[in-house]
């Protein structure tokens, strides 16, 4: 008879699941890496793309948001 397995995550899985995230992080640091005269700096644990001083972008899988720093507070969306 066989076996069903288990739910629990193997080896492999754990192994799959890292290369997925890894690959997704490379492919959002060349998206941002495209926007023209972007600075990229980590700040607060995110990595944002600068356009100037207070005009910022995020990429979070392939997707590109923008925000915008205010006297009251971040905002978004910016275009």
């Amino acid at each position: 008879m066989k076996q069903l397995g288990t739910i629990l995550p193997t080896r492999e899985s754990l192994a799959q699941a890292d290369a997925h995230v890894d690959a997704v992080k490379k492919a959002d640091e060349k998206i941002g890496a495209s926007i023209p005269g972007a600075v990229r700096r980590v700040e607060q644990g995110q990595v944002r793309f600068y356009v100037s001083p207070n005009k910022f972008a995020t990429v979070r899988q392939g997707k590109i948001k923008w925000f915008e720093l205010r006297d009251d507070g971040y905002f978004w969306p910016v275009k």
